[in-house]
């Protein structure tokens, strides 16, 4: 098992092999991929979740070594469309198969942007409530640097929101994307209107629990 950043990769290797042809996993499998005029998961699997530096160094390895036929420098960027290599795998046949594994901050941004019903819309202009999904990453990454909220209460709170608005017919809800935050244009002031209400949510469990205590 190879794990490059969020992509693992399961491959049937004989690494007897290995030892003879002096490589790693991984550039015996980039090799592969290269043989392969495998492009995209060149690109997936090491430009995107490796060091740039550790992908030259296993390029420039495998040119030592006289499996890759470009010439190259430790230091060179090559294109991907000129890389070519050796046939080092004979007739063996090697089996990949790659997951993503999503982080905990991706899926909690899946179960955070769920919670936004589609089709209903707010404002004047009409806009809809479920803004795009990528600025609403982009902010609560933001938002979570200022912020240090649990990923359950952010859930929890916003849940409330919606709901809270839901039952009063959606009349004059926050869009998701202004809901994490918004610039005032007059003032140039932020607003937070999640923390607002995960503070207001916290508030509200605590005189739950105080309730409970005094009932008791």
């Amino acid at each position: 098992m190879i794990e490059t950043g969020k992509k693992i990769i399961d491959i049937n290797i004989n690494f007897s092999k290995l030892i003879d042809l002096e490589l790693t996993p991984n550039q015996y499998v980039l090799a592969y991929f290269i043989a392969s005029k495998d492009k995209n998961s060149i690109i997936d699997t090491f430009f995107l979740n490796e060091d740039s530096t550790k992908l030259n160094h296993d390029l420039y390895r495998l040119y030592q070594k006289g499996y890759l036929e470009n010439e190259i420098s430790i230091e060179e960027v090559i294109s991907l469309n000129e890389l070519k290599v050796k046939n080092i795998f004979g007739d063996e046949k090697i089996v990949i198969q790659e997951k993503i594994e999503i982080s905990d901050f991706d899926k909690f941004i899946d179960d955070w942007y769920e919670l936004w019903p589609k089709g209903i819309y707010t404002g004047n202009p009409k806009q809809p409530i479920r803004s795009n999904k990528l600025e609403c990453k982009t902010k609560l990454t933001k938002f979570l640097k200022l912020h240090k909220y649990p990923h359950q209460l952010l859930i929890d709170a916003t849940k409330s929101y919606i709901e809270r608005y839901k039952n009063a017919g959606w009349l004059y809800i926050s869009t998701a994307s202004y809901f994490i935050m918004k610039t005032d244009l007059g003032t140039k002031t932020v607003k937070y209107l999640l923390a607002t209400e995960c503070d207001n949510y916290l508030n509200k469990e605590d005189k739950s629990d105080d309730k409970f205590s005094r009932d008791v």
